[in-house]
């Protein structure tokens, strides 16, 4: 300033700028935040500080895991519209019944423990994806094939496109998968004319492959 021949305000403010050494904007993340904790606990603002800043907080509260996964694996969880699941839609259905929030580890655990449980039943799946179902949607499948077997075999079993067709639109609440596996184990048969004078004979060819 005395080299400038200036007094004022104004040029100290200007000077102390020009002269000020540059900010140092390299520092890690890790040190500054570290160095921001200090500096609070110092001043008495600790976490358990903090939590008394803000009234009614609560702890998140998630019911146990085996009540979760006996929900989940059961006719209402995550076989009501699909015969079979994935991990991530488990994991979807986890988070959905953690209204207060949950972590993603803890999320995960829960994963894990459904998938392992006793009435969770691995199918493979390709290289992008396992899938599984559940030993009730399994039993029930066998019984639904067995049954249409067991009618097949008395001539009762014969129904034609047109009218799987019919059944299956006025089930909207069936998945895809759900109506393709009724298609092709229930009703994939065709009826024929017979040369012994008898109007329809359950044929062998299946009308869905």
């Amino acid at each position: 300033m005395e080299h400038a021949g200036a007094s004022s305000a104004r040029a100290a403010n200007v000077a102390a700028h020009a002269t000020r050494t540059p900010k140092d904007h390299e520092v890690d993340r890790a040190v500054l935040v570290a160095s921001w904790r200090l500096r609070a606990g110092q001043l008495g603002l600790d976490r358990e500080a903090l939590q008394a800043l803000v009234p009614g907080g609560r702890t998140a509260e998630l019911a146990p895991t085996h009540e979760l996964a006996a929900r989940l694996l059961g006719p209402a969880g995550l076989t009501k519209h699909k015969a079979t699941f994935s991990a991530q839609e488990v994991l979807r259905a986890l988070a959905e019944a953690a209204p207060d929030g949950a972590t993603v580890a803890v999320l995960e655990r829960q994963t894990g423990y459904v998938v392992t449980d006793s009435k969770a039943v691995a199918l493979g799946g390709d290289r992008f994806e396992q899938r599984w179902s559940t030993e009730d949607m399994l039993r029930t499948e066998r019984q639904l094939i067995a049954s249409a077997f067991s009618a097949r075999s008395a001539g009762r079993a014969g129904v034609d496109e047109a009218g799987v067709s019919r059944v299956l639109r006025d089930r909207p609440g069936l998945s895809g998968e759900q109506a393709d596996a009724v298609a092709r184990h229930v009703s994939a048969f065709k009826y024929s004319s017979s040369s012994e004078g008898v109007p329809f004979k359950l044929s062998s060819t299946p009308t869905f492959k």
